[in-house]
């Protein structure tokens, strides 16, 4: 019967504590009246333990009430089985670490995704350097083959324009010698002419014609 009263205190701990505060009422009760009966065996030779009486009395008051007020209070609330309490935390809690997982999880996936794209553009950067250099390299050699080019355009330009001053010379010469021979067949040409007409005049006329000297 003990050991049955011990395992029901053990699984109902309010059970017990309601338990413990009737004992501690009996107690107090059988207290008073002890003191009560002492007092009137000695109300008139113990004047000074009057006070402590009443002080023992308002205790036992102040007690009681208390009792009573957590009995009634221990009555109205509902006994709860520790192991439901237990069960409810445990649930609670692994609720708690499945939402944690769940965050966890997206933070983890935004991150990847994150770091993927980062690596792509690094990747990418990298791919336009090695071109940029490539390119560089290339518009490096052009330069300088279009800068020899220019210089040999330059050389031969300079040839070229000598060749022409000199060419330019020789011909102004051959030019106004022809001048001069186009003038003397022109004027020879019209002086020709102008003895053919007078020819042609004298025969219309019957009138004798001078021919006129011309140069060879």
């Amino acid at each position: 019967m003990a050991d049955n009263n011990a395992d029901e205190a053990k699984a109902n701990p309010q059970k017990k504590r309601l338990k413990q505060l009737e004992e501690i009422k009996l107690k107090k009760e059988a207290t008073q009246s002890a003191q009560k009966a002492t007092s009137k065996k000695k109300a008139r030779a113990k004047k000074s333990k009057n006070k402590s009486n009443f002080a023992s009395k308002i205790s036992a008051e102040i007690i009681d009430e208390t009792v009573d007020e957590e009995s009634a209070r221990g009555k109205d609330e509902e006994v709860e089985d520790p192991d439901i309490i237990l069960k409810t935390n445990l649930m609670k809690a692994l609720q708690h670490v499945e939402e944690s997982q769940v965050k966890i999880t997206t933070v983890a996936k935004h991150s990847e995704a994150w770091f993927k794209k980062y690596n792509a553009i690094l990747d990418q950067i990298e791919q336009d350097l090695e071109v940029f250099e490539l390119n560089q390299e290339q518009n490096q050699k052009q330069l300088l083959e279009a800068m020899a080019q220019l210089k040999e355009s330059m050389v031969r330009d300079a040839a070229n324009r000598a060749k022409l001053k000199s060419m330019y010379g020789e011909t102004r010469t051959d030019v106004s010698r022809l001048l001069t021979r186009a003038a003397s067949i022109g004027i020879q040409a019209c002086r020709t002419v102008l003895y053919a007409l007078a020819k042609v005049r004298d025969r219309a006329f019957r009138e004798p014609v001078s021919i006129p000297n011309v140069p060879s």
